[in-house]
C-alpha cells in the first residue's frame, strides 16, 4: 500500500475513534506485534456482548501471490479490508469481486500488481476506503469464462469467494460482482452461473455475450455501462446481455436500443413495468435492470462508471451498496 493510502486509512481510523469517544461509547486500545494499534468499540451503549475488535489487517490492501501448495487458493489476488473490518458476526460486511481487463492478466506472482491499474483497486490505492471486502484476483489466461480442458475459471472464482464467505464475516445478502472489458464479460458470466448467491452485478464494456439463463438476473441488481463508440468491445455486447436479462430482443421493436436518442449526451435506460424507460444523464435510472450509455470515451468507460478519479459518492455506488439478495431494491 502506498503512503497516501496508509495515511488516509490512519486518519479515518482516528476519526472513527474520536466519533466513538464523543458519543460516549467505550473505546479500548490494544497493542500486539502484528499492528501498532487495534481500536475496538461497542455497537451501542445498550450492547452487553463486549467490544467489537478490529481485524489486524483492517484498512490494508494486501497482495496474496499465487501458490502451488495443495489446497491453496486458485489465484494470486489483492484483498482490501475496510478500516473498520472485524470478524465479529454482529457486523457482517459486503464483498465485491472485481475482475480486471485483458491488459492486467499475469502470472499471479511477480506481476500481480498489474491488477491495480483500474477500477476499485486503483481507487483503493488512491486512498478510497471501500465499506466492503474487495477481492481482485489475477487471471493467468485471456479468459475469465473458460470451462474446458480441465480449466474452470468461474469455479475457481467461486472457490475464492467461498473461502471468504466461510472465514471473513461476509454478509451473504451483499455479494457484488463487477468487472471491465474482459472482466466485464466475466462478471456477466459469473453472475449467470451463481445467480443464487450474487445480489448485484456491474459489468462495464463487457466482452462477449453471456450464455443461457440470463433471465435469472432479472431479480438481481444489474447496472451495465458502455460507450457507443467503443471500437474494441462493441456496445452491442452489453445491449444483447441487457436484452437477455429482460427477455427482449436486440433487433426487435421491444429491444433496449430501439428508442436510443443517439445524441451527444449520457443516457440511462431502465426496465420498468416491462417497458424500457430512457432518461437523460448517466445515473437517473430506476428499477433493478439499468444500462448507462456514454456517447464517447471509446473503450474506457470504466473511469466514469466507477468514478475512479473521485470516490464512492455517486448514485452507482450508493445503489450497489443498497442491494440485498433477499430484497429487489428499486
Amino acid at each position: 500500500m502506498n503512503p497516501l493510502t496508509q495515511l488516509t486509512s490512519a486518519c479515518r481510523l482516528v476519526a472513527r475513534c474520536l466519533t466513538a469517544l464523543l458519543a460516549l461509547q467505550p473505546v479500548t486500545v490494544l497493542a500486539n506485534d502484528v499492528t501498532p494499534v487495534i481500536v475496538s468499540y461497542l455497537l451501542d451503549d445498550s450492547n452487553d456482548d463486549g467490544p467489537i475488535v478490529l481485524h489486524p489487517d483492517a484498512g490494508t490492501h494486501t497482495a496474496f501471490p499465487l501458490q502451488s501448495t495443495p489446497g491453496a487458493l486458485p489465484f494470486g489476488y489483492y484483498r482490501y479490508l475496510p478500516v473498520d473490518f472485524t470478524l465479529d458476526a454482529r457486523k457482517p460486511f459486503p464483498l465485491i469481486l472485481f475482475l480486471h481487463g485483458l491488459g492486467e492478466k499475469g502470472n499471479g506472482t511477480t506481476n500481480l500488481n498489474k491488477v491495480l491499474a483500474n477500477g476499485p483497486p486503483k481507487m483503493i490505492e488512491r486512498g478510497v476506503d471501500f465499506p466492503a471486502i474487495v477481492l481482485t484476483p489475477q487471471v493467468t489466461i485471456s479468459d475469465w469464462q473458460r470451462q474446458r480442458d480441465g480449466i474452470d475459471i468461474p469455479g475457481d472464482l467461486h472457490t475464492l469467494v467461498a473461502y471468504y464467505k466461510n472465514n471473513f464475516n461476509v454478509d451473504p445478502e451483499r455479494i457484488y460482482v463487477t468487472g471491465l472489458s474482459l472482466g466485464g464479460g466475466g462478471a456477466w458470466n459469473y453472475t449467470r452461473l451463481y445467480s443464487d448467491e450474487v445480489a448485484a452485478v456491474v459489468p462495464i464494456c463487457g466482452v462477449g455475450t453471456a450464455g443461457a439463463n440470463m433471465d435469472q438476473l432479472a431479480d438481481l441488481g444489474v447496472w451495465a455501462f458502455h460507450s457507443v463508440d467503443d471500437g474494441v468491445v462493441a456496445s452491442r455486447n452489453s445491449a444483447r446481455n441487457i436484452n437477455r436479462v429482460a427477455g427482449t430482443s436486440l433487433d426487435q421493436p421491444n429491444g433496449v436500443m430501439a428508442d436510443y436518442p443517439n445524441d451527444n449526451d449520457d443516457h440511462i435506460v431502465s426496465r420498468v413495468n416491462d417497458t424500457w424507460v430512457w432518461q437523460l444523464g448517466r445515473y437517473n435510472g430506476q428499477g433493478n435492470t439499468r444500462y448507462t450509455i456514454f456517447p464517447d470515451g471509446a473503450h474506457n468507460s470504466w473511469t466514469r462508471a466507477y468514478n475512479e478519479n473521485g470516490g464512492l459518492d455517486t448514485p452507482m455506488w450508493e445503489w450497489l451498496f443498497s442491494q440485498r439478495k433477499s430484497l429487489a431494491t428499486q
